[in-house]
């Protein structure tokens, strides 16, 4: 495990009320290299993940290709949807514009 280097995380920095001991001091943390760009990563287990920022992009990606995957499908859906549901969605829309006009009348002096 030489390559592995551990470090202590304390987070919060907070007291116990009886024994004055620290918050999360036996809390080891590992700092390990990202499995996609490389950079050292805190984790709590002894294996390797991805950093915030490579899981947001491929959170990103997939959510890309998701939508060009189903696009059709949720369309579609919608389409079916709106058509009969239209007078509940009609007076829907008619009531946010009723409060919407009435806190606009309650703005103006």
């Amino acid at each position: 495990m030489s390559s592995i280097e551990l470090t202590e995380y304390a987070r919060g920095g907070g007291k116990h009320e009886k024994d004055g001991i620290p918050k999360w001091t036996c809390c080891v943390m590992y700092q390990l290299p990202c499995r996609v760009c490389g950079i050292l990563t805190p984790t709590k287990t002894p294996k390797s993940k991805r950093c915030q920022s490579c899981a947001k992009a491929e959170m990103r990606d997939y959510s890309r290709w998701y939508y060009s995957v189903h696009r059709d499908e949720m369309r579609e859906y919608h389409r079916i949807y709106h058509m009969n549901n239209r007078e509940l969605i009609l007076a829907q829309h008619a009531t946010w514009r009723a409060a919407k006009r009435a806190a606009a009348e309650l703005l103006q002096p």
